[in-house]
């Protein structure tokens, strides 16, 4: 019979994760759509957005040892969100296009079930407003109106004090509303008016 105590700790990692109970099978099936979603969201190209995924996962699973599942998804979206800043500066260095597929479509029709024609105008408008924030406001903005977290929910998911979450908040909020704006204006100019 295989009993642990803290005299001696188990180095086999399967008892490891057996002990924790976090597996990569459950991170997978608990928290793949949140970490897609994430991923999508702090702005890694659509045609990437399976990559960066795969990537979390990959990356996950060589701290599975450390998780606990209250830890899981905190230190899932601390991944997606490094991830996701690797890649954009990547693909900004290589001034790769941003091409809107078919699979973003889908899941955003089925979450919000519009107009696939505005739908596709709104997140485009989304990706713009988005673009220009600095990926620590954009991820809590996006953790806030869009997974529906708490503020002190957003601060315990990213590891920061309470009120750093809630002046990344305020700022972000401030940004979008002058990237709003600006875009308003742009249109009104061009005879495009709202």
């Amino acid at each position: 019979m295989a009993s642990f105590s803290l005299a001696d700790p188990p180095t086999n990692l399967a008892a490891v994760r057996q002990a924790h109970g976090v597996t990569l099978e459950g991170l997978v099936r608990d928290h793949a759509a949140f970490v897609w979603r994430s991923v999508r969201r702090l702005g890694v190209p659509a045609a990437d957005v399976d990559d960066v995924t795969q990537t979390v996962f990959l990356k996950v699973r060589e701290r599975l040892g450390e998780l606990t599942p209250e830890s899981a998804r905190g230190a899932l979206y601390r991944l997606a969100l490094g991830l996701s800043s690797n890649h954009k500066r990547s693909v900004s260095r290589r001034r790769e296009v941003d091409i809107e597929d078919e699979s973003v479509r889908t899941v955003d029709r089925s979450a919000m079930g519009r107009n696939p024609s505005t739908q596709v105008e709104q997140r485009q408008l989304l990706d713009k407003l988005l673009e220009p924030l600095a990926i620590d406001l954009r991820a809590v903005l996006v953790l806030h109106e869009a997974e529906e977290l708490t503020v002190p929910e957003i601060a315990e998911l990213l590891d920061i004090p309470t009120g750093t979450a809630a002046s990344r908040l305020r700022r972000a909020r401030e940004e979008v509303k002058l990237s709003l704006a600006r875009l308003k204006l742009r249109d009104s100019a061009n005879g495009g008016g709202s």
